[in-house]
């Protein structure tokens, strides 16, 4: 019987022109690839990648379809004309809990 992992690593060197742009450290501290290079004076690869750090990249939470809404985070209404949020109130809770949202200007 053959068993194939559901999940695989992210190859840092060939990951998609740099889609994966932010990396978490195990103990929380987030950096963008660029700035923990120019921290670390190092190429971030395989090879320099720190033990039980991730990489990840940050995705939009607006769909395009629907007719606007809000929804709050962190007690700050965040209000789309158009389109609607890919979730609603209860999964944004969710995903703050999880520390899965980042603000971005």
């Amino acid at each position: 019987m053959v068993v194939e992992s559901l999940f695989s690593n992210k190859m840092i060197e060939n990951s998609s022109e740099g889609s994966y742009d932010k990396i978490i450290l195990s103990d929380g501290q987030v950096y963008s690839v660029a700035e923990w290079e120019i921290a670390n004076k190092l190429r971030l690869n395989s090879f320099t990648m720190p033990k039980d750090a991730r990489l990840y990249t940050l995705g939009d939470l607006k769909s395009q379809s629907g007719s606007g809404s809000s929804i709050s985070i962190d007690g700050v209404i965040f209000n789309t004309p158009s389109g609607s949020w890919k979730t609603n109130q209860e999964g944004i809770d969710k995903l703050q809990l999880a520390n899965r949202i980042e603000i971005v200007q």
